[in-house]
């Protein structure tokens, strides 16, 4: 059996040899370039076949190599041995052609146009044709070999090849390791994996041959920074010389620099930074003591011995507002956590990474998902070498496709199209590097907001203790006290924060007063006074930073007006030390005449936070836009850049002025649509949840109703209005990888509007639909093969309104032949639309809301002329079926088959229970419009009617539903099988009699 390195190495050269080929046979005309400029085509043929002899050389005696070894060959190696002999030959054959076109120093030369008229001189169309079919077979057969004959030797490589393993360097020798690793765990990129050992090796062969750069130039890109740009220093080689490896050491490094620069970026996500730049910066000479304690001396386990020596897991808890991740801010920027913690990790540098949950962000700022695309892409960015280990099918695909000829390497990057994370990718990609860890570093997470976090509070915390138990991992984490937290952490390590921040409290309320010049008029006129007032403020704060701020806020205005201390001191006593009565008294000093459009403007900001999968978070320009919905403001603006500004500064005003200061902007931080604006958001967490209580959104709904205002509607509106507005290169419908979010964005507003009652977004949506028109047609989710309608979209999301409207401008004869087209689409519901769309995104970050088939719109619809007797032959998944019985089965696929014996002991949910009586509501409903009672299908390789299986599945699943069930069918004349009589006889009296 032949050597699997030597023959993977071949194989990466014959592959090599055909992708250099095919380019030169395809007649490009820039084949070679000397800086910026393209050669001559003499000049390029020229080089073509110097490169092409070397390949030749190299092939020929790679062949001569592997076949006068004197193994035993295998009939792999005998296949694999006639491929090389094939490759050997035809790259023979190719140099002899080519060589005459070769212009010598002393020889005349003919001057060619292009490279294709210069190949045709010496070949016929049909030859070139024939050598670019049996180039591609020579490709199509090496990878078959690889991937089929050769995997099962690649588990060998790294353990019995050590020799000439070790002659590979360290970085090269890694990634072959982590892709030979994964072998068996991802099917799909076994292939992309096997081909980037193959290329990797090749390459490597022959960069041990020749070293085209001296090591300082190495060493130079060694120290280049992953997150710098690579392009300036690619720019600057001269790449007319050998197109086959773009043979330089220091072009593999530089390569391979810039895929890890690509996946880094790419794991990133635009908010990434968000909410750690929003948080309150840390008053001067505030939390100090957390590093100055000593195990001995404080009352709490000593953080900074954690860091020097602990492990597993330090718990910060504190109540709302104490300060937590103003605390967690401060740890992660002091200079003394870093040297704390490299005394632990020692000999081994310490890496650190930080996330931030937050309640009030997108979806993807409190999600695992996000948590680990955070944690991951701060790691790796210290660690690259540890990049193909963690994501070895993307690395492995990445690099076969940069490493062919002729093309520039930061074109091929611009080209690709990320594939989204999803959750299982990035869960073992977190596996595989804290596996890694021991042998390069110590690592140490700090994460804040467990509470902030959008899944089970129980998930988190058991997916942070399994992560916490090696020893070279620790993890600081924050919350609230709860139980579940409690449960977990409370046992180990931990401080609770408003028991210990009373000194800092102190600190910032006597430093911010004295900071007024009023105030330090009277410190010197009544100094006790005013020590006592900063005394009581302390005291009542009780450890809660964001009630101190706002008191400090109210006393500022009073030392404004000139207060005494005794008028600054009830001034702080009438404000209620329970945040939610004091938010409460906050909204109650709105002027009157405010409150209705500060009523709309807090329903904008409640409608926007319901819905977090949006494509941007909600901003001034935005709000701006949805309060002018409705008005000659909204149609009428001339969007120029100077208008955009005053609207943003507008739009600060009016939340200073009427909100009662409940509301803030904080600067964007993501990419698009960006302006001038800021990101519009409550002011603490505490705030979010008292405004969105129901109670006091009635009230917000009931002080807007006056204006006839809808915030779903205004919010879909002011989508749009963007869209019309953006420049081209911001424009979301040139951005496919977030076109599918925003449009179910929209069509969430739409159908909340709908939901509501209301039918004034029909007219935006019917605009959106002509502008995302021509978008549509080309994605793959959206495309017309797959709704050939905005229609069939419409009737999916249940906005009834909407097909209506549609439905009406319609002939009479068409009516009901629409109708019944879009039945179809009515009992698929959104489960098919919408888990197609975000499976595409990640699916952990955008929870795929599944929309039951909606009675409103299927009534609608039958109402409209939609047969449930007739087959939907217009929808090919379901043309043999007739829509009844979609209907039934649709309450049979719910629940798992009969003859199974899982509903013995099953508790279904009401959940559960609700899905399936919406179902059997459907049915009740076609019944009531003329379905046969008496239908029949086939089910589980049964015929059966469908009063028989419904009933049958109600007996075993839901008992208080059977009869209900059959009683529906009954009074629609479906009749009895000979089976079920008896029964019917039996039980039908002793169970109406016990329920009614």
């Amino acid at each position: 059996m032949m050597n699997p390195l030597d023959v993977l190495s071949l194989a990466g050269t014959i592959i090599q040899f055909v992708d250099f080929s095919s380019k030169v046979l395809a007649g490009t005309n820039e084949l070679y370039k000397s800086g910026a400029e393209a050669l001559a085509v003499h000049q390029q043929l020229g080089l073509v076949v110097d490169d092409l002899a070397k390949m030749s050389k190299r092939l020929s005696d790679s062949y001569w190599g592997l076949s006068g070894t004197g193994v035993i060959s295998t009939l792999s190696d005998d296949a694999f041995m006639f491929i090389c002999r094939d490759a050997s030959e035809l790259s023979i054959e190719l140099n002899n052609k080519l060589s005459s076109l070769k212009v010598t120093a002393s020889g005349k030369r003919r001057k060619w146009e292009t490279v294709k008229q210069a190949l045709k001189s010496v070949w016929t169309e049909k030859d070139l044709t024939a050598l670019t079919n049996r180039l591609t077979l020579l490709r199509d057969s090496i990878q078959m070999h690889i991937v089929v004959d050769l995997r099962d030797q690649l588990d060998s490589i790294s353990s019995n090849q050590e020799v000439r393993f070790d002659h590979l360097d360290y970085s090269t020798r890694t990634i072959i390791t982590a892709l030979l690793t994964h072998q068996g765990e991802v099917s799909k990129g076994i292939q992309d994996q096997t081909m980037a050992i193959t290329q990797l090796l090749g390459r490597m062969e022959i960069l041990a041959e020749k070293h085209a750069f001296p090591s300082g130039i190495v060493q130079q890109v060694d120290n280049i920074e992953v997150n710098q740009n690579k392009s300036l220093i690619l720019a600057g080689e001269k790449t007319s010389q050998n197109q086959v490896l773009n043979n330089s050491e220091w072009h593999e490094k530089a390569l391979r620099l810039q895929i890890t620069q690509y996946l880094v970026q790419n794991l990133k996500f635009p908010a990434l930074k968000e909410r750690e730049e929003i948080i309150a910066d840390v008053y001067r000479g505030t939390f100090e003591w957390l590093f100055n304690d000593s195990h001995e001396s404080t009352p709490w386990p000593s953080f900074t011995r954690w860091l020097e020596h602990g492990s597993n897991i330090y718990w910060i808890n504190g109540k709302a507002a104490s300060g937590k991740s103003t605390l967690m801010r401060f740890i992660c920027d002091h200079s003394k956590t870093k040297e704390f913690l490299e005394n632990w990790s020692a000999p081994l540098p310490i890496v650190i990474a930080k996330f931030y949950f937050w309640n009030s962000g997108t979806l993807v700022q409190r999600s695992l998902s996000g948590l680990l695309r955070a944690l991951l892409s701060q790691i790796l960015e210290h660690c690259p070498d540890l990049l193909p280990v963690c994501f070895p099918q993307r690395w492995a695909k990445i690099y076969t496709d940069s490493v062919r000829p002729f093309s520039e390497v930061n074109q091929k990057f611009h080209s690709m199209e990320m594939e989204y994370w999803s959750l299982t990718e990035l869960q073992a990609a977190m596996r595989s590097l804290v596996s890694q860890s021991p042998q390069h570093f110590k690592l140490c997470l700090f994460v804040d907001g467990l509470d902030e976090y959008e899944g089970e509070p129980s998930a988190i915390t058991k997916y942070f203790s399994v992560l916490a138990q090696v020893p070279w991992l620790k993890i600081c984490v924050s919350s609230r006290p709860l139980l579940v937290f409690d449960d977990v952490f409370g046992s180990g390590p931990s401080l609770r924060l408003q028991d210990l921040t009373s000194t800092d409290i102190n600190h910032y309320v006597k430093s911010s007063l004295q900071e007024n010049v009023n105030y330090q008029h009277l410190c010197v006129e009544q100094p006790i006074e005013a020590l006592t007032l900063i005394r009581n403020i302390v005291s009542r704060a009780d450890g809660v930073f964001l009630w101190v701020r706002l008191v400090l806020q109210e006393i500022v205005r009073g030392l404004d007006n000139r207060d005494s201390l005794r008028d600054l001191q009830e001034r702080m006593e009438i404000v209620p030390q329970d945040l939610e009565e004091l938010f409460s008294s906050m909204l109650e000093k709105i002027e009157p005449f405010y409150r209705k459009k500060a009523a709309s403007i807090f329903l904008i900001v409640r409608a926007a936070n319901v819905h977090q999968r949006s494509v941007k978070s909600l901003d001034t320009l935005m709000l701006s836009f949805a309060l002018d919905h409705g008005t000659s403001r909204f149609t009428d603006i001339k969007f120029k850049f100077q208008g955009l500004e005053l609207r943003n500064k507008e739009i600060n005003d009016h939340l200073k002025v009427r909100c009662a200061g409940l509301l803030e902007t904080v600067p964007k931080y993501s990419p698009g649509f960006e302006y001038l604006g800021h990101r519009v958001t409550y002011l603490h967490r505490s705030v979010r949840e008292y405004l969105e209580r129901p109670d006091i959104h009635q009230r917000f709904a009931e002080h807007s109703n006056g204006r006839g205002f809808e915030p779903h509607t205004a919010l879909m509106s002011s989508y749009i209005k963007e869209l019309q507005i953006s420049e081209p290169r911001k424009n979301i419908l040139n951005q496919p990888s977030s076109l599918p979010l925003f449009l179910a964005t929209v069509l969430h507003y739409a159908h909340d509007a709908d939901i509501a009652g209301s039918n004034a977004y029909v007219e935006p949506l019917d605009k959106f639909a002509t502008l995302t028109h021509s978008a549509r047609c080309k994605s793959i989710i959206w495309a017309p093969a797959k709704f050939s309608s905005f229609l069939h979209i419409a009737t999916k999301w249940d906005l009834c309104a909407y097909v209506r409207v549609l439905l009406e401008r319609l002939t009479s004869e068409t009516k009901g032949i629409v109708a019944h087209t879009l039945l179809a689409y009515a009992l698929a519901g959104t489960d098919e639309y919408y888990v197609h769309g975000m499976e595409q995104m990640d699916n952990s970050d955008y929870r795929r809301d599944r929309f039951p088939p909606s009675n409103r719109m299927i009534e609608l619809l039958l109402q409209y002329g939609a047969q449930p007797n007739k087959k939907l032959k217009d929808f090919p998944a379901l043309r043999e079926w007739t829509a009844f019985e979609i209907a039934v089965r649709n309450v049979c696929a719910i629940l798992p088959p009969v003859d199974t014996e899982e509903s013995e002991n099953r508790q279904y949910s009401e959940e559960e229970k609700s899905l399936v009586s919406n179902h059997l509501a459907i049915v009740k409903l076609m019944l009531d419009n003329g379905a046969d009672a008496n239908t029949t299908l086939t089910h589980q390789g049964r015929t059966i009617t469908s009063r028989k299986l419904l009933t049958e599945t109600m007996g075993k699943y839901w008992r208080s539903q059977e009869w209900k069930v059959d009683e529906m069918f009954r009074m629609k004349g479906g009749k009895l099988e000979p089976s079920m009589i008896k029964k019917w006889i039996m039980t039908r009296g002793k169970y109406w009699v016990g329920k009614y």
